[in-house]
């Protein structure tokens, strides 16, 4: 069973922006959610966290918690009680590159690491990821799917969905 439940939208893609949703139990007072500042294969440091916009969490009762940004890439969120966060976000992405996103009318190309928040404590949990992609549009990644729309992938934890980027386009 997937512990972190993923789901992407690409509806405002004239804006350059995919809209990720991420649900996850918790049973602690805090959650550090992070996003890296690395990707696989590359020996640079990234700022991948200044393309989230509007990160917002709330408790599975739809009440909003706090989340605060605590350094360049990682926040902290009060979970109040709640037994499961719902995180929202988009993240921008305008720039051609293996190693960032980039979301326009014809194409989306996903990088995990630039694209997935995760909480810190549930690094090594199964993931499911679903891709709700524009009408005629397909999916391409070596990540294990489901070939009918919305698309289902599955990752055993994050750095399983960090190797495999999703390249979404016109067929």
């Amino acid at each position: 069973m997937s512990q972190l439940r993923y789901a992407i939208r690409l509806e405002a893609r004239d804006h350059h922006l995919a809209e990720i949703e991420l649900r996850f139990p918790v049973d602690t007072a805090t959650v550090e959610l992070a996003l890296p500042a690395w990707s696989p294969g590359s020996y640079l440091i990234r700022d991948y966290a200044r393309f989230v916009r509007d990160l917002v969490v709330f408790g599975e009762d739809g009440v909003p918690r706090t989340a605060t940004k605590r350094d360049k890439s990682t926040w902290s969120v009060d979970t109040r009680g709640a037994r499961e966060l719902h995180v929202r976000y988009a993240v921008y992405g305008h720039e051609l590159s293996v190693r960032t996103n980039h979301v326009d009318a014809d194409h989306a190309f996903l990088h995990g690491p630039a694209t997935s928040v995760y909480p810190i404590h549930l690094r090594a949990a199964p993931i499911e990821l679903e891709i709700a992609i524009p009408d005629g549009w397909t999916l391409t990644t070596a990540m294990a799917w489901a070939p009918t729309a919305p698309y289902r992938l599955a990752a055993a934890g994050i750095d399983e969905l960090y190797d495999h980027p999703c390249f979404v386009a016109r067929a």
